[in-house]
């Protein structure tokens, strides 16, 4: 049986080329070797490269390691933060309503809690 390897859909091999292209300028606008970054992320300077040029068979932790040691963590961690998709999907669906369980505790007292049926 032989297996072929999908490659990413064609907005996601751009976006990567992309993110490789912001990479190496963030490199050049500080004046970093790729020797110099190669090795503060623990990578070979042909993984840097890749990474660079936006290659979809570099692994998603080696972009994270290039990122970190440029100090983009922050830039990267606002990535989807303001779904504004998800939460219209949210915001569309049904309000869920709460159902209240009364519980003994071993001592005899009763209490009740509120959950979310879902």
């Amino acid at each position: 049986m032989t297996y072929t390897l999908s490659t990413p859909h064609l907005a996601g091999e751009q976006i990567l080329a992309a993110l490789g292209a912001r990479i190496r300028n963030v490199r050049l606008r500080r004046d970093y070797t790729m020797l110099e970054v190669s090795r503060r992320a623990g990578i070979s300077r042909e993984t840097l490269s890749k990474v660079e040029a936006g290659e979809p068979s570099v692994s998603m932790g080696t972009y994270m390691k290039v990122i970190e040691v440029l100090e983009l963590g922050l830039d990267i961690s606002l990535l989807a933060m303001d779904d504004l998709a998800g939460l219209n999907v949210v915001s569309s669906r049904s309000p869920r309503r709460a159902s209240r369980k009364k519980r003994r505790t071993a001592d005899g007292v009763e209490t009740v809690s509120e959950e979310r049926d879902a």
